[in-house]
């Protein structure tokens, strides 16, 4: 694999570049020019050419929903960038991906009203489910519910219920989650199945399947202006043939900084080991070949993935916005976990995932979180204004926002944590003005310095305590943050953070058109749940380019092709493949995949391993738009 390259390439710097962060993550992977751009390119056509179901669990605010239908749209974006050089492309493929998304799942009230929201643009299509318990057969809940004492029990003594638990839900796991089981549904007011063969359900056994327009370009595309023809009924694939995903970002309370340090022996270990124990039942039953997960940094994936280990091949990633070039703290551990039965990894060993990955997205920081601040005065008045009337203020409505004064709006602890970091933020330049910097280099402001630059806090951690980290880059967000901007000299906006994560909210402000589908929907909950649901969802650029890089370094396996499809993979690395139900055997290496080009790997070998051989245009080279991309 090639070194990582000693300089980062400049991260984006205005608010358009940042928005348009879909198309950087595609160009990123098949427009590196570190000569493997074509053979990404190959796997990434073949995968999605077969269309993605996607299912999820842990589902908060479906960033998982967004992340595909902002893909999609950079997808498309640049097969119409290839189709005006004329000729076929290697792209046009990326015009026609079918998602669909089978079900949520999340016992949050507030969540699911957001979840019930995406599933009414889709036509009550897409399946609710509450509490990961009630997958579970009645007797199989009963029996959990009995594993734990009902007096008050020591840490130990809970860590080793949670453990009994989760050993008794994988000795347990073919009845426990046979294929045939179901949940209770809230969009349909029934049973429904957890793991669906054919076409989602509808709102009802009389309404008829869901119309898609002709020219619409995926299941999860809703956008009016890129479609358009008369509506038809187009029949779904089976869906054994897409590529089927689960995504989770499971509960992180054990394991937060800000939570109290249970680990083990934290409730959420129960819905952890019933999501895990399914993710196994399903792996054995071949209706999913891919899951991909996301929690704390402190998450220990090899101790709590270990039960993945026999089915799986698992790739774990720590990684923040900020390698990315994105001027926002939340580091994340991401996981991909592939069953071995239908996939295989062809990337690099896990010692080397982090590198080769920073190879292709990292980038430096070049701008300062100021440049989310895209609301306009009259959105920063209301916002000034709600806050407060909620402290008995009634500010005038001919007011100016500038003119409000922060003693109006915040709290009298927030008041006093301003005034204390506004001492350490002073501390910080007379140290730097001894080194001679000037104000906008101590600030790390890339453009025209306003007073002393950007710097952030939020105001309910206390200075040098729990998760305060003052500064320029936009500070870790919180469930219950309340960010202040010192050269804006007001609260950030929760839709200002909602960009800063990757959320189009501000698409008439921005040349990247496609905004956030569940705005609407987001728009009607109050301030603090706003940021609550921030607080427990994702950074979307970053999960982004995680996901798509695992499609990009990930093969489907036919194994009615082959009874050992791996060995004719060209692959580097020690990657482990199953060879038939219960055989765990480790093959060697046939070739330096990373050192392969497109005509190094043949169509021929490709079409013999995957199950992917219904390519559109089998003729067109990925070499041709890739040097277009660079």
């Amino acid at each position: 694999m090639a070194e990582v390259r000693g300089a980062l390439k400049a991260g984006p710097l205005s608010l358009d570049e940042f928005c348009s962060w879909p198309v950087t993550v595609i160009r990123s992977l098949i427009g590196a020019g570190d000569g493997d751009d074509g053979e990404r390119l190959h796997r990434l056509r073949f995968l999605l050419q077969r269309g993605l179901w996607i299912d999820s669990d842990y589902s908060g605010v479906a960033g998982e929903y967004e992340v595909m239908h902002q893909m999609l749209q950079a997808l498309k974006h640049i097969a119409l960038e290839a189709a005006g050089l004329g000729g076929e492309s290697a792209v046009s493929c990326f015009n026609n991906v079918k998602v669909v998304h089978g079900r949520f799942c999340d016992k949050g009230k507030q969540q699911q009203d957001i979840l019930k929201y995406i599933s009414s643009l889709h036509n009550n299509s897409v399946c609710l489910f509450g509490d990961l318990n009630d997958r579970l057969p009645t007797a199989a809940r009963q029996l959990l519910d009995s594993m734990i004492p009902e007096t008050k029990v020591t840490p130990a003594e809970a860590k080793q219920a949670y453990s009994n638990m989760s050993q008794w839900l994988m000795e347990n796991r073919a009845w426990v989650f046979a294929p045939a089981g179901t949940s209770p549904c809230l969009i349909h007011g029934t049973d429904c199945p957890l793991v669906k063969s054919v076409e989602p359900a509808s709102t009802s056994p009389a309404t008829p399947p869901p119309k898609r327009r002709r020219l619409s370009f995926s299941e999860s595309d809703t956008s009016k202006m890129d479609v358009a023809g008369e509506e038809e009924s187009v029949p779904l694939a089976p869906a054994s043939s897409f590529l089927r995903v689960n995504l989770a970002g499971t509960t992180c309370t054990g394991w937060s900084s800000a939570g109290k340090g249970l680990h083990f022996a934290d409730p959420s270990e129960r819905p952890h080991a019933i999501w895990l124990a399914e993710r196994v039942a399903r792996a054995e039953q071949g209706v999913e070949d891919m899951v991909i997960s996301e929690c704390t940094p402190r998450y220990p994936v090899k101790e709590k993935l270990a039960d993945l280990e026999k089915t799986h091949e698992i790739i774990y990633l720590h990684i923040s916005p900020m390698q990315l070039g994105w001027p926002v703290r939340r580091s994340r551990v991401f996981t991909c976990s592939l069953n071995r039965e239908s996939m295989a990894w062809v990337g690099p060993d896990q010692s080397a995932v982090a590198d080769h990955f920073l190879q292709l997205f990292g980038r430096e920081i070049q701008a300062t979180a100021d440049v989310f601040l895209a609301a306009t005065d009259a959105e920063v008045f209301d916002f000034l204004r709600e806050r407060a009337s909620k402290r008995g203020v009634q500010l005038p409505e001919d007011m100016s926002w500038q003119d409000v004064s922060m003693q109006h709006v915040y709290a009298p602890g927030q008041l006093v944590r301003l005034e204390n970091y506004e001492k350490a933020r002073q501390e910080v330049l007379s140290e730097k003005h001894s080194d001679g910097a000037d104000d906008a280099a101590v600030a790390g402001d890339s453009g025209p310095s306003r007073d002393c630059g950007a710097w952030y806090a939020d105001l309910e951690q206390n200075p040098g305590h729990g998760a305060s980290t003052p500064g320029p880059i936009l500070p870790s967000a919180l469930t219950h943050g309340t960010l202040h901007s010192w050269s804006a000299n007001r609260p950030m906006l929760p839709m200002e953070q909602y960009v800063a994560h990757g959320w189009n909210v501000f698409a008439d402000r921005t040349s990247w058109k496609h905004g956030c589908e569940i705005l609407p929907a987001l728009q009607k909950r109050s301030m603090c749940q706003q940021k609550k649901m921030l607080g427990n969802g994702w950074h979307l650029p970053v999960i982004a380019s995680w996901w798509f890089y695992c499609m990009c370094h990930s093969v489907k396996l036919d194994r009615a092709a082959s009874i050992q499809p791996e060995r004719t993979l060209l692959r580097s690395g020690g990657s482990s493949f199953s060879l038939g139900q219960d055989s765990q055997q480790s093959l060697s290496s046939f070739g330096d995949c990373g050192a392969a080009t497109d005509s190094d790997m043949s169509r021929q070998q490709f079409q013999s391993v995957a199950s992917d051989s219904h390519e559109e245009n089998p003729g067109a080279s990925p070499r041709r738009f890739v040097r277009f991309l660079q």
